[in-house]
């Protein structure tokens, strides 16, 4: 897990990304992860590389960068009130795009009980009549979080890893499943696994439906190395 050397590059933290803190900021930083995910049409496998690029100034705010393998890019804020994105750019855009609102990424205090709501999308519900179709961009969801535990074991390809925050979101899309069931909530879970020092191991997401007209499916998301 390289966990000496990563202690080393975290020290150049500000005040609001100490070393043990659960999602490390500092600029060289890199996370390999293995992406899960499973449908009505098979299973597919692929890995994802984000990268700490360090700070910068954006619209007078210094924020840190984050570059994913896909082109992406995330700006985030770290502060007392935790960590939140400010932004994002897609490798098709030549500005970022800032959130309106921002978007809680892991707020403090880092302890049970903490609740925030983060605005999303189903990513794996897809119609399947009268013709294919992706229900992301027209169903937008909240999903209702908190921090349930800080003191997990989580085990991924990169190892296994102990005091870690788990975070638990709920949520629910509202549509026709089929004739015969009718409209119904579709349940959207996720979890995530935050450990100090070295941030975001693992991530499960629920969309789970299996009608004649809507598929959902899961996702996992598994640290693979730290680089």
């Amino acid at each position: 897990m390289k966990r000496a050397g990563l202690l080393l590059l975290l020290t150049a933290c500000s005040p609001h990304a100490e070393p043990d803190d659960p999602f490390p900021l500092t600029a060289g930083l890199a996370w390999r992860y293995q992406v899960a995910t499973a449908t009505r049409e098979g299973y597919r496998s692929e890995t994802l590389r984000i990268e700490s690029r360090g700070r910068q100034v954006l619209d007078g705010r210094e924020v840190w960068v984050r570059h994913t393998s896909d082109g992406s890019e995330y700006y985030l804020e770290a502060d007392a009130q935790g960590i939140r994105r400010l932004a994002q750019r897609n490798v098709l855009q030549a500005q970022p795009e800032f959130d309106q609102p921002e978007i809680a990424v892991l707020p403090r205090p880092w302890t049970v009980g903490t609740r925030w709501v983060v605005p999303t999308r189903p990513y794996l519900l897809k119609r399947l009549q009268p013709f294919v179709e992706d229900l992301g961009q027209e169903m937008p969801v909240r999903l209702q979080f908190a921090i349930e535990a800080d003191d997990d074991s989580v085990e991924v390809p990169a190892g296994r890893f102990q005091h870690c925050l788990r975070a638990h979101g709920e949520g629910s899309v509202y549509l026709l499943a089929d004739p015969k069931i009718g409209p119904v909530d579709v349940p959207i879970l996720q979890t995530e696994w935050y450990c100090r020092g070295v941030g975001l191991v693992k991530l499960e997401r629920r969309e789970e439906l299996d009608s004649e007209m809507v598929t959902g499916g899961w996702q996992r998301l598994e640290l693979q190395a730290l680089e």
